[in-house]
């Protein structure tokens, strides 16, 4: 797809997702939902003085043989910015690795965890770590530090756990974890900033508990939470897909409540290698896509699937390369200006059981975005029901094309009202010129 060569003009900033007129008897089962939630716009990652959106995985695709990996220019070449794995312990190997990076013009995020902190013997030398972090940090290809892996469920069984808790009996173990996760990892960031004060290389931490965002965001720059909904499922989007959404909307809250914090990166979960983890289920196409898109609609700034190094080169080519290729090709909208309080959502359908499981989660999420160079983006998500949308500029009363960016139609729009019935589990993007 060319980005941004066949959008259609249009002469307003707002929009107003709103019913059209209905019989008075019908009308008095119709709900609004504000689609925007008030989301504050969270910065872009910065690389190299530029922002960019990171599209890319744990690790890189496999051969389907398993014996070896694709190239990066073909992970490039499907849309891949950044890769996050870990390094050879020496300095010179590891910098070769960040030269392959860097050559083809992609950036990688060093897994640094194995260095600076383990929880059984033999305990990592941190001088020697840190030194690794000061041999590395001037790498052009460097984006950032993945400091820590799920803590909650690390050192949720740490064996000082329980004696930690004896001295402040007043609260149970469960309230004390996020306490105790600070006192034995807080010391990472700050020497890793002594070192590395570029502002541009991130601390990217996955915190495991949605609970906990808040609490732990200080440890780190960036925080990557996953959800992943297929675990003991069998068909296409039997599990809690709608995690997705509220996963995301409660780690944008914890990166506006930080004051400092980046846009967090989602991690969705999508590979065929199950080895060790039989109870998940595979993603399909649509599974994946819906986990990428879903959650920017609440502000996600990024994608890092978990996991390349799991996925073989015939599924990546059916499953994941689409919409890694689709994600990069929107790039300019999804680094744009939020335009996400003038969105506002009217359906006609009540509330599910699984929505209001999740925060009482609106039926449909949705995000508008504007390029520096005027071009405005609609993403429409249907979490899971079937809902008829319509949608309506305040501002303007002219007919206009629109483009619909997924299906790559156009239908006339009638004075600024579309009228789309989305499927459960859809992503609709839409797009006009300004």
């Amino acid at each position: 797809m060319k980005r941004l060569h066949f959008y259609c003009l249009m002469l307003s900033l707002m929009f107003c997702f709103v019913q059209s007129s209905h019989a008075q008897e019908e009308r008095k089962h119709e709900t609004t939902e504000i689609a925007s939630w008030k989301g504050r716009q969270l910065k872009p990652l910065m690389h190299k003085g530029r922002p960019y959106f990171p599209i890319g995985g744990y690790g890189v695709i496999r051969k389907d043989d398993q014996k070896g990996f694709v190239g990066l220019k073909e992970l490039k070449d499907n849309g891949w910015n950044i890769v996050l794995h870990g390094l050879s312990d020496d300095p010179e190997e590891a910098r070769k690795t960040l030269d392959q990076y860097e050559k083809n013009q992609m950036a990688f995020i060093v897994n640094v965890q194995h260095l600076l902190y383990r929880t059984v013997e033999p305990f990592p030398d941190r001088k020697k770590g840190l030194e690794f972090i000061r041999a590395i940090k001037d790498h052009p290809a460097l984006a950032g530090y993945y400091i820590f892996d799920e803590p909650e469920n690390v050192l949720g069984n740490h064996p000082l756990l329980p004696e930690y808790c004896k001295k402040k009996p007043s609260k149970s173990e469960l309230q004390l974890l996020p306490e105790f996760i600070k006192d034995e990892l807080g010391w990472i960031k700050p020497a890793i900033r002594r070192i590395d004060p570029n502002p541009e290389h991130y601390l990217f931490m996955t915190i495991a508990w949605w609970t906990e965002y808040k609490a732990l965001q200080p440890l780190c720059d960036v925080n990557m939470p996953n959800s992943y909904p297929t675990n003991h499922t069998k068909a296409e989007f039997e599990g809690d897909h709608v995690q997705c959404v509220y996963d995301a909307s409660l780690a944008h809250q914890a990166a506006v409540a930080s004051g400092k914090s980046r846009g967090f990166v989602f991690t969705p979960f999508v590979n065929d290698i199950l080895t060790g983890i039989e109870t998940y289920r595979s993603p399909t196409y649509r599974e994946f896509r819906y986990s990428v898109f879903a959650p920017i609609t609440r502000g996600a700034m990024g994608c890092i699937f978990w996991t390349g190094y799991r996925s073989t080169e015939s599924y990546a080519k059916e499953v994941l390369y689409p919409v890694t290729r689709e994600l990069a090709s929107l790039e300019p909208f999804l680094l744009g200006k939020w335009r996400d309080n003038d969105v506002q959502i009217t359906i006609r359908e009540e509330q599910t059981e699984i929505l209001k499981k999740y925060g009482n989660t609106p039926r449909v999420t949705a995000c508008v975005r504007e390029t520096e160079d005027a071009f405005l983006m609609i993403l429409a998500n249907n979490v899971n029901s079937e809902t008829m949308i319509k949608v309506e500029s305040m501002l303007w009363n002219r007919n206009t094309n629109l483009q619909e960016i997924s299906a790559g139609s156009s239908e006339k729009n009638q004075k600024g009202i579309i009228s789309t019935l989305m499927k459960p589990y859809e992503i609709k993007l839409y797009s006009w010129r300004k």
